[in-house]
């Protein structure tokens, strides 16, 4: 079991981790405010069960593998590469088509439900950076001697908690200013927001090196 001076730096460093902007925030933020609260928690799950299955696979040393081989890294690279170039163009057409007023029934709800934990999820599982980052992060809080496997998701656990509280806030804070962002033109500025992050951070992806 880690100590409380162990534990320190630790929860420090995450804390300013999950405050720092990126792609998980723009997903939030955009699903809550125009699709509602529940969306959004869908997309937070798809994000930190991607989390959860990087910080497994670095602890058992399959992340290693995949982050050695050149092959393989690449791959991984351009698939995340696409994953945010379709979510950047998905923000960009939903912004051509847009209507002022509420735009989930319960039926349409619960298919966004799905369809956002599907792109939470993706999003994390087609990140090298997610994966380098588990590779990178957790050992440095690793006691010499401690068991890696379990002290890793000990420490993930304690991520996600943080994330998980930090990022219902968030959606919490923007499903409340729902009124705000029904405007078609408040909408159609976040969607186009929204969508030259992610074409931004697409093209960032394809430059990654390890």
């Amino acid at each position: 079991m880690l100590t409380g001076a162990q534990l320190a730096p630790f929860l420090l460093a995450t804390s300013l981790i999950t405050l720092s902007p990126g792609p998980a925030t723009a997903l939030i933020v955009r699903h809550s405010a125009i699709h509602g609260f529940r969306s959004s928690v869908a997309v937070l799950a798809g994000i930190e069960l991607g989390v959860f299955c990087w910080v497994s696979l670095a602890g058992i040393g399959v992340a290693g593998l995949v982050a050695a081989s050149p092959g393989a890294f690449t791959v991984l690279k351009i698939v995340g590469a696409i994953v945010l170039l379709w979510m950047g163009i998905q923000a960009w057409r939903a912004s051509f088509a847009m209507v002022s007023g509420p735009v989930d029934s319960e039926l349409v709800g619960t298919q966004r439900a799905w369809r956002g934990f599907g792109v939470g999820l993706l999003t994390n599982l087609a990140n090298p950076k997610a994966m380098v980052f588990c590779l990178a992060f957790f050992p440095q809080f690793i006691p010499a001697g401690a068991p890696v496997l379990s002290t890793t998701m000990f420490l993930a656990a304690i991520m996600i908690v943080i994330d998980t509280a930090w990022f219902v806030c968030l959606a919490l804070a923007a499903h409340r200013a729902k009124g705000f962002f029904a405007r078609a033109k408040v909408r159609r500025a976040l969607d186009r927001v929204a969508g030259t992050v992610f074409v931004g951070l697409a093209a960032r992806m394809v430059t990654l090196v390890r």
